[in-house]
């Protein structure tokens, strides 16, 4: 229910023009449960040393559109054992598609506090 009630408050416009791919929620919205989940696309992706695909919440891998995901090969991390994951400038996940993302504002970090 959290995740509905929160999807309501979100302004209907905000999904026409950034997400049109799941523009149409009132399916999602007027089901109990809200599946089958559908327009599930995994696209641009980097998975490195772990489980790559997990499909779940009632969905089947034959649900989700694969494309242009860079897994299971070295993608050329700065320096990811002291947790640098920025990309070297000639990374081979930049040929399939991937776009650098700005990791410096994202995750935690320490704010200034005043008073």
């Amino acid at each position: 229910m959290t995740l509905k009630e929160r999807l309501k408050a979100v302004p209907r416009d905000v999904y026409e023009k950034r997400y049109p791919e799941i523009y149409n929620v009132e399916k999602y919205l007027s089901q109990t449960n809200g599946v089958p989940p559908e327009n599930i696309l995994i696209k641009n992706n980097i998975s490195f040393g772990g489980q790559w695909k997990n499909v779940g919440w009632h969905a089947k891998d034959e649900d989700v559109t694969w494309v242009d995901n860079f897994v299971d090969q070295d993608p050329g991390f700065v320096d990811a054992e002291h947790g640098n994951f920025n990309l070297k400038a000639d990374s081979p996940a930049f040929k399939t598609g991937f776009k650098a993302l700005p990791l410096d504002q994202i995750g935690p970090r320490r704010m200034k506090v005043t008073e």
